[in-house]
């Protein structure tokens, strides 16, 4: 920042002493050459005064004079035109006195041997006054010069801005392996390197959480496999009710555990990115039919679906499968009778809203519960739901960014549960 500041500071100062002497000298040779070119008409008045005032008849010379030349002469009497004090003298020792009236600019002259005042009209060789549009129009010219400097010193600023947005916007969307490129001349150079610095950090703690997460969960399937063995192994031994009771529960428990293993290596895997997107042209209607198939609800649970033809979108017919499985299922765990899901055409895609008639989500949950391991106050009072875990929507967040499908949580107006929509797009 400091180099930017100074580099800022020294462009302005100099530009501007730059230009202001540049349009000082234009200025001077444009508008300020009166006084000059007055000085030199008093000059050479001087001289002819000096020449009519030795000459034998003034009268005549005066005469031709007026006849050939655009500067008019006259000769008046010494007492007409009364001086103040200061210029009487400067009058009296030969110096003119230009004195300006309604009628023009007139130069004046004593002739001390015909005791007379010479006038000379200087109105004709004079240039014209100055004119305030035109130093209107010098003025602008100025600040527009400083003006374009100082955007040619941005234009490299924004630049740089630039490219660190791009490179910020590639790490908001999970490449954590962007850098900024720090040029030698830059003036946020600083900026760059710490920008880098932070990313390097970011990722380095992602990386760190991944391989806790997946050291964690791979841990964790040997000593379940061991518990569901052993299990098993009770099972088939004669045990009373209240024994098998009891086993029943460490299964249930059991089966509720290697569902949140599986849950955190589904979540780790797509946080490492290694799961390759194989876009296919498919029909929407058809995967949706196909997921609506896998589930058995129960006979209270009514699902139904109203869907257009021709959903034809080219996405990942694998991914959007998941995203479907696991959006549904999450409706149907919450529902108290009904899911409803609709596909239909929109001017950029197809438009899928999947919704249900349960406790809904509160409007302050949502942006909480797209993040792992998390649960809406509902879920939580629910015990039904016990063996939902908080990670279905964060696994379905990651993948619609991954098909670039836009989703959004509300309640639903007919249901009055929650109701998901995703707007996919056509390509």
């Amino acid at each position: 920042m400091k180099s930017l500041s100074i580099s800022l500071t020294a462009t302005v100062v100099t530009a501007t002493i730059f230009l202001g002497f540049l349009f000082n000298i234009a200025y001077t040779n444009w508008f300020d050459h009166q006084e000059f070119e007055l000085e030199i008409l008093k000059s050479n008045a001087s001289s002819l005064a000096n020449v009519i005032d030795h000459s034998e008849n003034p009268s005549s010379i005066i005469a031709t004079w007026n006849s050939a030349s655009p500067i008019s002469l006259a000769m008046v009497p010494s007492d007409s035109i009364r001086f103040p004090e200061a210029l009487a003298k400067q009058f009296l020792t030969g110096d003119g006195v230009v004195l300006s009236s309604p009628k023009g600019v007139y130069a004046h002259y004593f002739l001390a041997r015909s005791n007379a005042i010479l006038e000379v009209k200087l109105d004709p060789l004079l240039p014209a006054p100055k004119q305030p549009l035109a130093q209107l129009i010098m003025t602008l010219c100025f600040y527009g010069a400083l003006g374009f400097t100082v955007l040619l010193w941005l234009l490299p600023l924004i630049k740089q801005l630039q490219r660190l947005n791009v490179v910020a916007l590639k790490l908001s969307e999970g490449n954590f392996l962007s850098r900024v490129t720090p040029s030698r001349f830059s003036y946020i150079r600083n900026i760059e390197q710490t920008f880098n610095h932070m990313a390097q950090k970011i990722q380095q703690l992602l990386e760190d959480n991944k391989l806790l997460t997946r050291a964690v969960s791979h841990n964790l399937k040997t000593p379940l496999s061991r518990f569901r063995f052993g299990i098993d192994i009770l099972m088939d031994e004669p045990l009373n009710s209240s024994q098998r009771k009891n086993l029943s529960h460490l299964e249930r428990d059991l089966d509720a555990m290697e569902t949140l293993v599986s849950c955190l290596l589904d979540y780790a895997k797509l946080e490492e990115g290694s799961v390759a997107i194989q876009p296919t042209c498919i029909e929407a209607g058809n995967v949706i039919n196909g997921v609506i198939a896998q589930f058995n609800h129960s006979n209270n649970l009514t699902l139904e679906a109203t869907l257009d033809e021709n959903l034809i979108i080219n996405t990942d017919e694998r991914l959007l499968t998941l995203i479907l499985q696991n959006l549904i299922e999450n409706a149907m765990q919450f529902a108290a009778s009904r899911v409803t899901i609709a596909a239909f055409h929109s001017p950029k895609g197809i438009k899928v809203t999947i919704e249900d008639d349960g406790p809904g989500i509160l409007c302050d949950d949502i942006e909480r519960l797209i993040k792992p391991f998390q649960k809406g106050e509902q879920a939580l009072s629910n015990s039904i739901n016990n063996k939902n875990h908080g990670m279905g929507l964060a696994i379905c967040k990651k993948l619609a960014q991954w098909l670039k499908i836009q989703w959004a949580i509300d309640r639903s107006p007919d249901l009055s549960g929650a109701r998901i929509t995703l707007n996919i797009p056509y390509r």
